[in-house]
């Protein structure tokens, strides 16, 4: 499974854009920084409308805002500062109504990959 990257795509359910930024600087893989496990918690989901969360604010739904955290995805061998690499499989809960898992369009690089 690919390593994932600070360029990866990764989508809320409704093909909201999570906004990635790598917390290590110890590791790059096709000149960006590699994502460690702690990298989806709490980031934001693009709000425009080329890149945000497709659900419109009309109670009772709401718009995808941030993820909470992966809950699949860790490499299990693949360690970078003590953190588990993030791969390609990753996905996780968002913060939205209908809520669901955010999911990966693509890893941002495909040559390193990992278990």
């Amino acid at each position: 499974m690919q390593v994932l990257t600070a360029s990866a795509d990764i989508r809320c359910p409704h093909q909201g854009k999570v906004q990635l930024a790598a917390s290590q600087q110890k590791l790059r893989i096709a000149g960006q920084y590699a994502l460690v496990l702690t990298d989806l918690t709490g980031k934001q989901v693009a709000g425009g409308p080329a890149q945000g969360c497709a659900v419109q604010d009309v109670s009772p739904n709401k718009k995808c805002t941030a993820t909470v955290s992966a809950v699949t995805g860790a490499a299990t061998k693949l360690r970078i500062g003590g953190q588990p690499a993030l791969l390609g499989n990753a996905s996780g809960l968002v913060i939205g109504v209908p809520g669901g898992l955010f999911t990966v369009r693509d890893p941002g690089q495909q040559k390193t990959t990992a278990v």
